[in-house]
């Protein structure tokens, strides 16, 4: 192995063993390591959080309608209310598929 490094040293004129100190002088591996787990953590704690968010909705989604009506107990002011929740449904859709599209067309 010892041969070939000084082979390529001689050929190319390249301090192989000084270059490496020098590149690697710098690095500090438990350092990129501690931004490593701390990146992983804060990821998998705000996943945990967004499942136990989306779990709550799931579990209160078989009551929104019973909760709905007795908001409003009057026809009007319901029709009215869900006028405009069927509002911002659709305009909360086409938000969400032009801000996708938007993120696709570029690429990676």
């Amino acid at each position: 192995m010892l041969l070939v490094k000084e082979r390529i040293e001689v050929r190319s004129g390249v301090d192989m063993m000084g270059y490496m100190d020098r590149v690697s002088s710098g690095f500090d591996i438990g350092n990129v390591l501690t931004k490593i787990f701390n990146s992983l953590t804060s990821m998998f704690g705000n996943a945990f959080l967004v499942l136990i968010y989306v779990a709550f909705l799931m579990l209160e989604e078989g009551h929104a309608k019973e909760k709905f009506n007795a908001w409003y107990n009057e026809p009007g002011k319901r029709k009215v209310a869900l006028d405009l929740i069927v509002q911002v449904d659709s305009a909360l859709s086409k938000y969400l598929t032009l801000k996708t599209l938007v993120s696709v067309i570029p690429g990676p």
